[in-house]
């Protein structure tokens, strides 16, 4: 008897490939690949603005904050990262019950081969703790088994993503899987002829995709479809100084393609319960169905030595349907040439009322294009993400406007020669926690700016020609009023500027630094920008178009120039502004720059030829 079994326990002795056929390394594959992607699932929860830079190779834009994710529910994020890793140590205890395989074979041979026992129950076991149990089994059973009824419905994080309105080209993708699937399903039930192992195969391989494949084609989707002129920006950062308007990259980005890459982005992140449930919930399921395939090939296995009786299982796919909301995202930006364009810019009032109605505008940015105040139909889109307003001679935010809790971003940029803000809402940022990054530009006649109560995620505060701002000092004296180093009143910084209307500042009486040692340690540590001087066109003077520097460049981009001044200028659009005569050498470098790497807008040789750009023609011959 002992040989008997002895040699029984030979022939359990298998190998991989005999253990698990040709679907073994496939398993091991999906699971690794499940490992890695909830890994990264991992670091998106801990550190979404580095995942993100890393993805999409921005982690030298706006100081990392190019994405401005803000992080507001940290203890459900804490939360979700830690069952993350019990799904990663999941998807780990499969791999290594797979590759001790054979162990796991001789358990199933000595549960096959047990006789089977009566179970007796004892009536008084029968109580409401046995139902309650029962049920509980039953529908961890109908969540996990392959006959389950309500497995499926761990795929509401997908129809969630449809919800928020992601791109057609997506919306077909899944809609066609959808489609193949349910194809499969009557395929299997009209034909009749696959083998229970063949459904659980095909199963698993649609809630692979749809669990991970599905996902990660979205983030490669948003990847190739975010245009970024990389070089260009790149020109821009060596030849311009510190402090330009040009250093801004979330600035020339299309927000719609920004505003894309975030909705497929936060997708994968766990902001909320039903994020957690969803993400740690169809991993653990999928985790499971996979541990559950790979028992099912050693069963048959062993059925074929042992004439063991299993149960085949199946996996039936409901049907679901992709319900796509309106996602409307605004971006209007076009390249003014002329001075009556400029001072005359179409009105999008009507435009941005039409857009807003739905309720679903996330992103606005407009761009020398007229709209004196919000319409009030834009108050219902309380999802409202980023507001950006260049050059629109916005004169009103509404009171209302402090309903945007969910704003993220917003740059209020004034236009020359026009009203633009006077007030701006004494509550504006009493409740804003997604709030990052405030620019508020060129707007001389507004005298303050409400209190930032409201705002525990703010990471960015800018305050351009603000000239009548009383509520906050002047920090650019303390560059010669002997704050950092010795007093110079002679320094540009501290001299009276008649253009702008500053009076010339005196030397600091008081101690330096209030003998606070950190803040001393600070000022050192970005010494080298705190005082940073600006070129001649981020002045006022030298950088507002004006009808004569408009006209005289006639719609020729960077063509050579001669401003009020007498200096050679170049016809340069500016901070996005009109086509206009600049005279900052900077640009004039900047643009030469660019033709000798070659990167920017193709420049014309007999426009251009005085910044060195040469016929290709000539250049060949």
């Amino acid at each position: 008897m002992v040989r008997e079994a002895d040699k029984e326990n030979h022939r359990l002795i298998f190998t991989f490939r005999e253990a698990f056929g040709i679907l073994g390394v496939p398993i091991l594959g999906t699971l690794v690949a499940c490992i890695a992607w909830t890994t990264w699932l991992i670091y998106i929860a801990l550190a979404p603005n580095q995942a993100a830079n890393w993805l999409m190779g921005t982690s030298t834009y706006d100081n990392g904050q190019f994405w401005s994710i803000i992080d507001t529910t940290p203890v459900m994020t804490n939360i979700g990262a830690a069952c993350l890793v019990l799904v990663d140590l999941c998807y780990l205890y499969v791999v290594v019950k797979m590759l001790r395989w054979r162990t796991t074979v001789a358990r199933l041979y000595a549960t096959s081969s047990r006789p089977h026992e009566d179970i007796r129950v004892d009536p008084t076991t029968d109580s409401w703790i046995r139902t309650a149990s029962d049920r509980v089994k039953t529908n961890y059973h109908e969540l996990t088994s392959f006959r389950g009824s309500k497995r499926k419905f761990w795929m509401t994080v997908l129809l969630e993503l449809l919800e928020t309105g992601s791109p057609a080209a997506l919306v077909y993708g899944y809609t066609g899987f959808i489609s193949v699937g349910s194809l499969a399903g009557a395929v299997k039930i009209l034909v009749g002829r696959f083998s229970a192992m063949g459904e659980i195969i095909a199963g698993s391989i649609f809630d692979l995709i749809a669990a991970i494949v599905f996902p990660v084609l979205v983030l490669v989707y948003c990847y190739y479809n975010f245009q970024f002129d990389d070089a260009v920006f790149a020109t821009y950062l060596k030849v311009l100084p510190i402090g330009s308007f040009e250093h801004s990259a979330r600035i020339f980005a299309d927000p719609s393609e920004v505003a894309l890459f975030r909705l497929a982005f936060d997708s994968l992140r766990i902001r909320s319960q039903l994020d957690l449930v969803l993400r740690v919930g169809i991993n653990l399921s999928f985790c499971y169905r996979l541990m559950r395939i790979g028992d099912v090939l050693l069963i048959v296995h062993l059925k074929r030595f042992l004439a063991a009786i299993t149960q085949s299982t199946r996996s039936n796919r409901p049907r679901q349907r992709p319900v796509p909301k309106c996602f409307a995202v605004t971006f209007i930006a076009f390249s003014v040439v002329t001075y009556d364009d400029w001072v005359h810019p179409i009105d999008v009032f009507k435009t941005v009322q039409a857009l807003a109605k739905p309720g679903e505008l996330r992103s606005l940015q407009i761009i020398n294009r007229q709209l004196l105040e919000l319409p009030d139909e834009l108050r219902s889109c309380r999802y409202l993400a980023s507001m950006e307003l260049f050059y629109t001679s916005i004169q009103r935010i509404p009171s209302w406007a402090n309903e945007f809790t969910y704003l993220q971003t917003l740059h209020l940029e004034g236009k020359p020669d026009s009203q633009n803000l006077v007030t701006l809402p004494e509550d504006l940022f009493t409740d804003m926690p997604w709030l990052s990054a405030v620019h508020i530009g060129f707007h001389p006649n507004l005298a303050n700016i409400p209190a930032l109560s409201g705002v525990p995620n703010l990471k960015g505060l800018t305050l351009a020609w603000m000239l009548i701002l009383t509520e906050l000092p002047s920090f650019d004296r303390l560059c010669c009023n002997g704050f950092l180093g010795a007093c110079d009143l002679n320094d540009s910084y501290c001299a009276y500027n008649p253009a702008a209307g500053i009076p010339a500042a005196s030397c600091l009486d008081e101690e330096p630094f209030l003998g606070n040692m950190g803040t001393r340690d600070m000022f050192k540590k970005f010494e080298s920008v705190v005082c940073q001087k600006q070129p001649s066109g981020m002045f006022l003077v030298g950088s507002t178009p004006t009808r004569q520097t408009i006209e005289m460049c006639d719609r020729r981009p960077f063509g050579q120039c001669q401003p009020p001044d007498g200096r050679t200028g170049i016809c340069y659009n500016t901070r996005l502004q009109v086509l206009s005569c600049c005279g900052d050498e900077n640009y004039i470098e900047l643009r030469r720059y660019q033709i000798q790497l070659g990167v920017g807008q193709k420049c014309d040789p007999e426009l251009v030829k005085w910044l060195g750009c040469e016929d290709e023609h000539k250049i060949v011959q």
